[in-house]
């Protein structure tokens, strides 16, 4: 399997401590900041009030991501 794809299912934080992956707490702003990788390049997707809010986003785009590999890799089409 091509190592992306392993490091797509891998990548966890072990200090993580929102409950969420992607989420962390930002102390300065007050809010729970959201950040997705994607091929060692790390994005910000933005701020929450709220953990699960930001996890949501987080979910977002780590689906259209996992879409992208399936269909470079041609595992949607059997």
């Amino acid at each position: 399997m091509p190592g992306k794809i392993n490091n797509f299912f891998t990548n966890i934080q072990k200090h993580n401590t929102s409950g969420y992956p992607g989420v962390s707490y930002d102390k300065t702003k007050e809010k729970y900041a959201c950040y997705i990788s994607n091929n060692s390049n790390q994005e910000h997707l933005g701020y929450f009030n709220d953990p699960l809010d930001a996890f949501m986003e987080y979910f977002k785009h780590k689906k259209l991501i996992l879409e992208k590999y399936l269909e470079e890799y041609n595992f949607l089409h059997i």
